[in-house]
């Protein structure tokens, strides 16, 4: 297994740096949930999970049509070479996924420690 930095890099900074900074700052309104228990921060975190993986999405789909204008000027490509771009094109949106998923379980942890204080 490739280390992460390796991910990091073929993922493209400007896409991968943005999400880890949203995953660390939905951990950190975690935290702040788990502290303060209030409604507004359930919220935050369920809009910034979502702006992760939009985030990701967007980012593979800009990635794609860049990659097939370059395809269509050479006038094609290796099927070897495709397959290797698609699946690079792949690690912004799984990133956003994992933390999109990671925002969605701290919701619920939240809402349950919520309700168990009710």
């Amino acid at each position: 297994m490739k280390d992460l930095k390796i991910y990091f890099i073929e993922g493209g900074p400007a896409v991968m740096y943005p999400i880890l900074y949203l995953l660390i700052v939905i951990f950190l309104l975690f935290i702040l949930g788990l502290i303060l228990k209030k409604r507004k921060i359930i919220d935050l975190i369920s809009s910034l999970g979502w702006i992760t993986l939009i985030w990701g999405v967007t980012a593979q789909a800009i990635n794609l049509y860049a990659t097939f204008e370059n395809i269509q000027s050479a006038g094609g490509i290796n099927p070897e070479l495709m397959l290797v771009i698609l699946k690079i094109s792949l690690i912004p949106t799984i990133f956003g996924a994992i933390v999109f998923l990671f925002a969605r379980i701290e919701i619920i942890i939240l809402i349950l420690l919520k309700k168990e204080e009710n």
